[in-house]
């Protein structure tokens, strides 16, 4: 399980490189560029990259950058989870099995 810190107040972003994988293959990271749109539930406080877009970078392909230390997020340990969407998955896709915690 995957777990990150996010320092309210400073400068620190999380770079994550998603995966994606086919049945019988290697993972391999996804084109963060061709997303559209980005929301992460940290604990019960969502961050919508379509009402707070300077907390997320996804211009890189190779990585999605947030940039949580400019939010308001609750202190403390959350499970979290990240839905991506593009222009392929209107719906999203989510990623669980996160932990954010928040100093």
């Amino acid at each position: 399980m995957l777990e990150e810190i996010v320092y309210l107040g400073r400068n620190n972003s999380i770079e994550l490189a998603l995966q994606s994988a086919l049945p019988d293959a290697l993972p391999v990271v996804i084109d963060h560029s061709t997303l559209t749109r980005c929301q992460v539930m940290v604990g019960a406080t969502l961050i919508d990259s379509a009402t707070a877009p300077a907390l997320f970078d996804f211009s890189a392909s190779a990585k999605l950058i947030l940039k949580f230390g400019a939010s308001a997020l609750p202190v403390g340990r959350n499970l979290s989870t990240i839905t991506i969407f593009d222009a392929d998955n209107l719906l999203g896709i989510t990623w669980s099995d996160l932990f954010i915690t928040v100093k």
